[in-house]
């Protein structure tokens, strides 16, 4: 029970701000803070708070988060510039590295990562690696989107935690799904990659911790997480991977080859992006669950692009189960390459662009909207699934297609059954 106690206790915003001041990050906020007599009622003493960019210890210590959705985030959550200059102006040479470091190590947990590594890999290196990282990436991501507005544990208060990021902070915090990201598809990589290449295990596993110790250690660092729900968001995908992998060549054939399984899978996707995602304890509004519309979409997406690969014969399954040696690029490898992934970017990009203004406009046409309204949650929840269903499809089946009649596709591409 003791155990259980300091477990638990690590969800303390002390530690997150003991490794911020660490690393030179700490909030000289007492020399802003109001006399005693100032502090006359709530209402003057988050007047005050909001100035000095602090955060109230309302629902996810965030102000008035909830009641005040249409104002603008920049007026309550920013840190205020003069003390960001003040935190820059005191950091040493190491810690402005340490900055630069970890705050491009916490973008690997952001969806434009997600949308230009995933089809990178994909159109340029091995489609089936993508697809099963995809599987448990997927799983991991919902459960850890569906967990948040379940559980509704607040992100760390501030003081004594600094803000250093303001992206996701009307989300809740437990399990951090940068935690979760950061260890399914390194390590997923790393599973499926010594698997199917000579390769050592020892390198790309060394690989995959630092990945993942890099992505958690910037989640503190930016001050958006406790220890606790870091070790919880690892922990949790570790156990996912462990449930899922022994099933991962079964469920990729079934996927390519079951008369049925595009439907199978866009109803299952459906049903978790509606009925199935769980109700908040207290009746609070989502706050997670457009991000985990998305990422279902993407994988119902994903499994249609790959069951047309296989249904109408582009994919030709070789029979290969094999180990192969990683070639060195050359420099005409390496432009097919650049010019690949520009292609496809600029048409995933064109394909987002034009599936999310209609189907804005369609889905709040079908509420009876007056105008479209895309923060409207029904129609958000419309939109973004077919949006990102279309760029699953895009990212799997027309693009490298698309890549092929231009003369750019790569050769192995639609050899990669299993």
């Amino acid at each position: 029970m003791a155990k259980l106690k300091k477990f638990f206790h690590l969800s303390d915003p002390e530690y997150t701000a003991k490794f911020q001041r660490l690393c030179g990050v700490y909030l000289n906020y007492q020399s802003d803070q109001p006399s005693e007599g100032s502090l006359e009622n709530e209402n003057n003493s988050c007047t005050v708070r909001k100035r000095i960019g602090l955060q109230d210890c309302r629902k996810n210590n965030i102000i008035e988060n909830q009641n005040h959705q249409n104002e603008s985030h920049d007026t309550v959550f920013r840190t205020p510039k003069s003390e960001a200059d003040r935190i820059w102006k005191h950091l040493s040479m190491f810690q402005k590295s340490l900055f630069y470091i970890l705050t491009c190590a916490s973008s690997l947990g952001n969806e434009a990562f997600y949308l230009l590594f995933y089809p990178y890999v994909a159109w340029n290196m091995d489609s089936v690696v993508v697809r099963h990282t995809n599987v448990v990436w997927t799983l991991c991501m919902y459960a850890g989107q569906a967990a948040k507005d379940y559980l509704i544990w607040p992100r760390p208060t501030s003081p004594p935690v600094v803000r250093l990021e303001t992206d996701f902070l009307q989300e809740y915090a437990m399990p951090s799904t940068h935690a979760m990201s950061a260890t399914a598809i390194p390590f997923m990589l790393a599973y499926s990659i010594i698997h199917r290449y000579d390769i050592s295990p020892v390198f790309v596993i060394s690989i995959a911790i630092c990945w993942c110790l890099l992505v958690c250690l910037s989640r503190l660092y930016l001050g958006v997480h406790s220890v606790l729900d870091l070790l919880c968001g690892v922990i949790a995908s570790l156990i996912i991977i462990l449930l899922t992998v022994p099933y991962m060549k079964e469920y990729d054939m079934f996927q390519q080859s079951h008369p049925i399984a595009p439907l199978v899978v866009f109803g299952i996707s459906l049903a978790l992006s509606t009925v199935c995602y769980p109700n908040a304890k207290d009746g609070s509004p989502y706050t997670a669950k457009a991000d985990a519309v998305q990422i279902v979409a993407v994988s119902a997406g994903v499994t249609v692009g790959t069951w047309i690969n296989y249904q109408f014969g582009f994919t030709v399954d070789k029979g290969q189960v094999f180990q192969a040696q990683i070639v060195i690029p050359t420099i005409t490898m390496m432009a097919e390459s650049l010019l690949r992934f520009v292609i496809g970017i600029v048409i995933l990009g064109a394909l987002y662009s034009v599936m999310k203004k209609s189907s804005v406009h369609f889905f709040s046409y079908v509420f009876n909207l007056e105008k479209p309204n895309k923060k409207h949650p029904s129609v958000e929840i419309g939109y973004k699934f077919v949006t990102y269903y279309v760029l699953g499809f895009a990212i799997i089946f027309l693009i490298p297609y698309i890549h092929f009649l231009l003369g750019l596709g790569r050769t192995a591409y639609f050899n990669e059954v299993q």
